[in-house]
């Protein structure tokens, strides 16, 4: 990060502001040619508004942008390109009905697609991934690709036009482990062959593994610029959260009512539900988490849910002694919660944040245990007023909410599915250590994840589906390592054996 002739971006004193609200200020940094850079920070730091900027989406209010040593002004995203940056975002701008020859050059090259013919196009197509060393049909239809392929389209789209600097925001989050495996691989590579990148994630692990320096945003500033071997996790988790991190107190939380008698928070036996489960059987005791894990599609998610909402299945489902199938309103009343992957099914967007914290105390008809405010102020749940719609709260706030509404009913027993999924990594970490306090006070709770590194946080064991079926158990100390290389074992056994 010294030598002045190597830097691809050099930004100074760069600044933006919405109104009355900074996003950031006077934010300087300088990536260097085949650098990888983790910029991170929770939601509001400033990422994606610095990221709009550089990727000419977003006009700044003040400093300088150079690149190569040359000044740029980014009047449109176009105007970025041609000056050699290219941005692959979290949701893909790829057109899916057009090949991929076609989305490489697509607005990239003027009257291109006017004046050369089809054949061309593919061949240089097929140069450029050639270059690569991706192996994609230039002639395939982007839209019957996997997510995966259609990440590295976009990101070819950028070295297309010459880009010696990528803006990856969020490239993994629609990849399964394997996937972005594969893509952080192929990142490494690029940045061998002097293609520097700016890499935004919430995952810790994946950020470690892939980047060469970190810059870590907090209010608009930057509060930590430094190489990866000077630093560590816990430094950076607490660069980017600060003095003012919500903090659980365990001893707040009380002691858990556990069900007189209850073996088990969860047991299982045989639970099957053609065409997304078969012959599923596992406990969960008071005070384990155990994690529902394996490939997209694998079952995990259907098998949590269905325990929850107990509908359509066969085999047996008995939770904290009460044999089902039970309504939702009679598992809520016995102290079972329920916090599912998508926040649209969890949360009321126009009801206040009030109403949506009790909710669950107003479903079972049962006595709240604690205050609204009283969870509001242990989760740290930001919102301006107890009375504004839940869907002005930020995407980490609402899934405290949704966490949340089980502490006032005093829960005995939880079912999380992707429960810290979009949410930054000082929300995640707070929601991690909620889980883990709640297990400690004797809370049985099922997380099913796909995410390994939020298995490695909470789990005390582990299940790996594949196909609707459970196949290995994991116990012991459980690393990202063992639960993804159990992953790929089972599910390349199976393969082998169709």
């Amino acid at each position: 990060m010294n030598d002045d002739g190597n830097v691809v971006l050099s930004i100074r004193n760069l600044s933006k502001r919405f109104g009355p609200t900074v996003a950031f200020s006077d934010v300087s940094l300088d990536v260097e040619r085949g650098e990888v850079v983790g910029l991170l920070g929770e939601n509001g730091a400033g990422k994606s508004t610095l990221i709009g900027v550089l990727s000419g989406v977003l006009q700044p209010d003040g400093g300088e942008i150079s690149v190569n040593g040359r000044r740029c002004r980014f009047d449109d995203a176009h105007a970025a390109q041609v000056g050699g940056i290219g941005a692959v975002y979290q949701h893909l701008a790829l057109a899916r009905h057009l090949d991929v020859a076609e989305n490489l050059f697509l607005g990239r090259t003027g009257s291109l697609l006017s004046v050369v013919r089809p054949g061309q196009l593919h061949a240089r197509a097929s140069r450029v991934l050639a270059d690569l060393g991706w192996q994609i049909d230039p002639y395939r239809v982007v839209g019957s690709l996997p997510t995966s392929d259609q990440q590295l389209v976009e990101i070819a789209r950028g070295i297309a036009s010459n880009a010696r600097l990528l803006l990856l925001d969020e490239p993994t989050s629609s990849l399964n482990a394997g996937e972005a495996e594969t893509l952080i691989g192929h990142v490494r590579v690029l940045a061998a062959n002097g293609i520097a990148t700016i890499f935004v994630s919430h995952q810790l692990d994946e950020v470690f593994d892939v980047v060469d320096s970190f810059a870590v945003l907090r209010d608009g500033r930057v509060v930590l610029r430094c190489r990866k071997e000077d630093t560590d996790r816990s430094a950076v988790v607490s660069a980017m959260m600060g003095t003012t991190a919500s903090r659980v107190d365990v001893q707040a939380l009380g002691r858990s009512r556990g069900e007189a008698g209850a073996q088990h928070a969860f047991e299982v036996q045989g639970l099957t539900r053609p065409g997304s489960f078969e012959d599923v059987s596992f406990t969960v005791a008071p005070g384990e988490i155990v994690g529902l894990t394996g490939l997209r599609g694998c079952g995990a998610v259907e098998v949590a849910a269905n325990i929850f909402h107990q509908t359509d299945y066969s085999g047996r489902v008995s939770c904290l002694g009460h044999p089902g199938p039970m309504k939702m309103s009679e598992l809520i009343r016995i102290g079972i919660g329920y916090v599912p992957a998508d926040r649209a099914e969890g949360l009321f967007p126009d009801l206040s944040v009030r109403e949506n914290l009790g909710l669950a105390a107003r479903i079972g008809r049962i006595a709240a245990s604690r205050t609204v405010e009283e969870v509001m102020k242990l989760l740290a749940i930001r919102a301006h007023d107890l009375r504004d719609p839940v869907k002005e709260l930020s995407g980490g706030n609402q899934q405290k909410v949704l966490i949340g509404r089980w502490l006032v009913t005093a829960v005995k027993a939880l079912i999380l599915v992707e429960p810290t999924r979009g949410v930054d990594i000082g929300v995640r970490v707070d929601i991690h250590r909620l889980i883990r306090e709640l297990a400690d006070i004797g809370v049985g709770i099922l997380l099913a994840s796909l995410d390994t590194e939020e298995i490695e946080a909470v789990a005390n064991r582990v299940l790996v589906m594949h196909n609707g079926r459970i196949y290995t158990e994991l116990e012991g100390k459980i690393t990202v390592s063992k639960v993804r290389t159990a992953v790929a074992g089972v599910a390349s056994t199976k393969a082998t054996n169709l």
